[in-house]
Order: C-alpha cells, then sequence, then structure tokens
C-alpha cells in the first residue's frame, strides 16, 4: 500500500480512538479541515514536524503512523 494512504489510515484510527472530529484536530494544529480531509484520505502528505505535533495529541508514537494494519 501506498505510504501516504497508509499514514492516513492511521490519522483517522488515531483521531477517532480520541472521538475527535477532523475539524478539532485541524484546529489544535492550526490548519484546516480540507487538510485533515487531504491526509486522512492519502492525497496529501504531512510534514514530518505535523506528525509530531499530531502524534502528541494523539498519544502515539510518531512511527506508529507508519505501520500498515
Amino acid at each position: 500500500m501506498d505510504a501516504r494512504k497508509i499514514i492516513g489510515i492511521n490519522i483517522r484510527r488515531f483521531r477517532k480512538e480520541i472521538d475527535w472530529t477532523q475539524e478539532k484536530l485541524a484546529v489544535r494544529l492550526k490548519v484546516s479541515n480540507e487538510f485533515i480531509s487531504r491526509l486522512e484520505h492519502g492525497t496529501e502528505y504531512p510534514s514530518i514536524r505535523l506528525l509530531e505535533q499530531m502524534a502528541k495529541l494523539v498519544d502515539h508514537k510518531l512511527f506508529e503512523f507508519f505501520i500498515e494494519h
């Protein structure tokens, strides 16, 4: 599977684990809802810096975004 898709699937999974909407995650990361949607659909790559911030918010390790489940 494409790395963007794996990352996107994990972003969505981790976000839903903490019961957050795309909007809430977007606000916390200071990005748009549309950007979160594109990440989750695997049409956009996040920066490592953004993934690091996201990992802290969703209480996961950075490397977990890259694991295919």
